[in-house]
């Protein structure tokens, strides 16, 4: 009985030890934006897709909340930055209107903000907490999700630059 045992024990430590081969897995595909439509001021209605082409950086974000405060003029300074690279910074917020535009013009933002008060767009992004940017690729896929604010803007930057081919 031990006769039979020792060849299937070698077998299995060579099996073990020996290297075996490995297969290149495709880079997964990024995820698809979700195809969210808004009403931009002025009543005309847009969609995501309508902004293929550019690049799009989605943050939700809210007036009451102390990290997006913080986060928000970084935000705004990349949407100077980047205005002429055809980058599209829009805010999701869930507040209502007056809110919204009276805290953008205090805090001089000046990227439109979506007002989400049935919450549509937050569930289609499946948001769970702010602040929460996306970074939207010009094809339309989520090339980056960056949940809270470190205090820093250098993530948000390269994940953009990363998404315009630039780096």
């Amino acid at each position: 009985m031990i006769k039979n045992l020792v060849p299937l024990a070698l077998g299995l430590v060579t099996a073990v030890v020996q290297p075996y081969p490995t297969f290149a897995r495709p880079k997964a595909r990024p995820a698809e934006a979700p195809n969210v439509h808004f009403q931009r001021p002025g009543g005309k209605n847009y969609s995501l897709t309508d902004l293929r082409g550019a690049v799009v950086v989605v943050d939700f974000w809210a007036s009451w909340c102390p990290a997006c405060r913080r986060s928000l003029p970084q935000l705004e300074a990349l949407n100077k930055k980047y205005h002429e690279a055809n980058v599209v910074f829009i805010g999701v917020d869930d507040e209502d209107r007056e809110t919204i535009d009276k805290f953008s013009r205090s805090n001089q933002l000046h990227f439109f903000t979506i007002q989400d008060d049935d919450d549509e767009i937050t569930q289609a992004f499946n948001v769970e907490a702010i602040p929460n940017t996306f970074v939207i690729d010009k094809e339309g896929h989520i090339s980056a999700t960056i949940e809270g604010f470190d205090g820093s803007e250098d993530e948000l930057q390269e994940a953009i630059e990363n998404a315009l081919g630039d780096k």
